[in-house]
C-alpha cells in the first residue's frame, strides 16, 4: 500500500482534537493572554491535570507549588504547552489505533524516549524552540500503529525477530518508506505546522540528514531509541557513528550526556502523560 493510502486512512479515522487547532491559532495571532489560553485548557480536566503535574515536576524545577493552570502556563510557556497538548494527542491516537501486534506501553515509552532524546540533542546544539522536538519524537511513532492495524502481515514480517537490518531499512525494503515518513504524511494531513511534520517526514533520508539539522536530530533520536531499546542486539555498535553524529558534529561526551538526561527525563515524564 502506498504511503498516501496509509496517511489518508489515518487522517480520516482520527481527527485532530479541536484544542490543538484552537491553541495553535491563539499562540499564533498574539491577541490572547495567559488567562484566555488557560480557559481553553481547563475545560478538559484530564489535560489540565497533566499540565499541572508537568509544571510541578522536576522537568521544570519551579521553586514553589503551582496550583493554577494559568500559573503553570506562565512557567512552562505557550510553546511548551502546545507540545504537551500534542503529546496528549499522540497518546489518544495511539489508543485509537491500538493493535495486538504492538505492546502499547513499550511503544509509548520508546516514543517518549525518542522525544526526550530529540529535545536534549536540540538543547545541546542550541536550537531554537527545542521543546517542539519532544512532541516530534512522540509523534514520529504514530505510523507504527497505523501500519500494524492496516497491513498486519507486512508489519509482522518487518518486525520478525530474525529479520536482518535496522528497522527503518526493513520498512523501506518492504513498503518503500520508513514508518516515521508515514507519520510525517499523517501530520501534514492534520495541518500541523511545517516545522513539526517536515523533519519527521524526512527522517532516515540520507541526503536530508546531511542538509537539514532538524532532520538529523530526529533521525539521531530514533537511532538512540533503537539502540537503548535493544542494547543486547547492538552491543558496541553505534548506529549514529557514520551519519547523524558527523552531520550534527556531536562528540562522544555530548552523546553520553544526551543519553543520561534522556533516561532520567523519560522515567519522569512517560507515566505523567499516559495517565
Amino acid at each position: 500500500m502506498a504511503i498516501e493510502k496509509f496517511a489518508d486512512q489515518a487522517s480520516e479515522s482520527f481527527t485532530m482534537p479541536e484544542v490543538c487547532v484552537k491553541l495553535r491559532a491563539m499562540l499564533d495571532d498574539g491577541k490572547h493572554d495567559l488567562d484566555d489560553i488557560a480557559q481553553l485548557i481547563v475545560v478538559d480536566p484530564n489535560l489540565s491535570a497533566k499540565v499541572l503535574r508537568l509544571a510541578n515536576s522536576a522537568l521544570f524545577r519551579f521553586p514553589s507549588q503551582i496550583s493554577s493552570v494559568t500559573k503553570a502556563i506562565s512557567v512552562i510557556g505557550g510553546e511548551a504547552l502546545y507540545n504537551i497538548v500534542m503529546a496528549e494527542t499522540a497518546s489518544l491516537a495511539f489508543k485509537h489505533f491500538d493493535s495486538q501486534l504492538v505492546d502499547i506501553e513499550r511503544h509509548w515509552h520508546n516514543s517518549v524516549y525518542c522525544g526526550m532524546a530529540a529535545k536534549h540533542t536540540a538543547l545541546i546544539l542550541k536550537k531554537r524552540a527545542s521543546d517542539r522536538f519532544f512532541a516530534m519524537g512522540i509523534l514520529q511513532g504514530l505510523a507504527d500503529l497505523v501500519i500494524a492495524k492496516n497491513a498486519a502481515d507486512t508489519f509482522r514480517k518487518i518486525n520478525h525477530p530474525d529479520a536482518k537490518g535496522l528497522p527503518w531499512q526493513r520498512q523501506q525494503h518492504e513498503l518503500g518508506f520508513a514508518f516515521a515518513q508515514c507519520s510525517g504524511a499523517i501530520l501534514e494531513r492534520w495541518k500541523l505546522p511545517l516545522p513539526l511534520y517536515y523533519p519527521i517526514a524526512q527522517m532516515h533520508n540520507t541526503a536530508r540528514v546531511k542538509q537539514d539539522a532538524d532532520v538529523a536530530i530526529m533521525t539521531f533520536a530514533a537511532q538512540l531509541t533503537e539502540y537503548q531499546a535493544n542494547a543486547e542486539r547492538y552491543r558496541a555498535l553505534k548506529l549514529w557513528e557514520d551519519d547523524t553524529q558527523p552531520a550534527l558534529a556531536l562528540t562522544d561526551e555530548q552523546i553520553e550526556s544526551i543519553i543520561d538526561s534522556t533516561e532520567k527525563d523519560t522515567a519522569r515524564v512517560a507515566s505523567m502523560i499516559l495517565q
